[in-house]
This record gives C-alpha cells, structure tokens and sequence, in this order.
C-alpha cells in the first residue's frame, strides 16, 4: 500500500484526524495551563510589591540584599 492509497481510504483520514484532534486538545491544555500560571504569576508580583511597597524589581532586590549592578550594567548599554 503506498501513500496516495491512503489518502483514498476514508478509515485512514478518519483516523488520521482524530488523531491530530487529541493532539491537538492536549496542547490546547497545555496552553491552558501556562497561561493559567502567568495569570497566578502576575497577581503574585503584584502583591509581593504591594505588600513590601516596592515600585520595580530593583526597589526588591535591594530590600534583600542583592547586587544590581548586572542590572546596572546592562541599563549602560541600552540592553
């Protein structure tokens, strides 16, 4: 059987389709569930700096103790 024969059978397209479908639906999903977490990500952020006072992550980073100056660096060269 080669593949324009396939192509004919209507059980193959069938298939076939089905196939991407659930595929389909299972990225979907994924998908869903990114997007989810960039939602829960960005309430988060929000109260992390809401609840600290902070304006940017720089106001955080000192708060903590980290060093800026990667960020300092890279501001220098327009990054």
């Amino acid at each position: 059987m080669n593949l324009s024969d396939c192509f004919d059978d209507p059980d193959f397209i069938i298939i076939s389709r089905e196939i991407i479908e659930s595929e389909l639906s299972n990225l979907k999903r994924i998908v869903d569930k990114i997007s989810q977490m960039r939602v829960q990500a960005s309430y988060l952020v929000f109260d992390m700096m809401s609840i600290i006072d902070a304006d940017n992550w720089r106001n955080i980073s000192e708060m903590i103790g980290l060093s800026v100056k990667t960020m300092d660096v890279l501001e220098e060269q327009n990054i």
